[in-house]
């Protein structure tokens, strides 16, 4: 009974097992599992608040450093959810950015 908002670029379908969330908060990075679908996605509130649910990542990140942006798929590429983050300790920086494919996901 499920209607999608739009069709696949591709007429493609995937399957998935859960779903899964990265947040900032302040300078950690946490990751979110365990929560189940949603309609929308949910907010930090909304998450687990404690182990195994909800793992620290990584800790001393800059926050005006941070930037997480998804791009719709079109008929050339498929999704994309790009993120950029700077790490920072001791002096030092790394920043990090990278970008994931979503694939074909209606």
């Amino acid at each position: 009974t499920h209607q999608f908002v739009s069709e696949s670029a591709a007429n493609r379908v995937y399957f998935v097992s859960a779903p899964v969330s990265y947040c900032v908060s302040g300078d950690r990075l946490w990751r979110y599992s365990g929560y189940g679908f949603a309609a929308v996605q949910p907010t930090v509130a909304d998450l687990p608040v404690g182990l195994p649910d909800r793992v620290l990542v990584a800790d001393n990140i800059r926050a005006a450093g941070t930037r997480f942006t998804s791009l719709p798929p079109d008929l050339q590429r498929n999704a994309l959810v790009e993120f950029s983050l700077t790490l920072a300790a001791r002096g030092a920086e790394v920043a990090v950015h990278s970008a994931v494919q979503v694939h074909n996901v209606p």
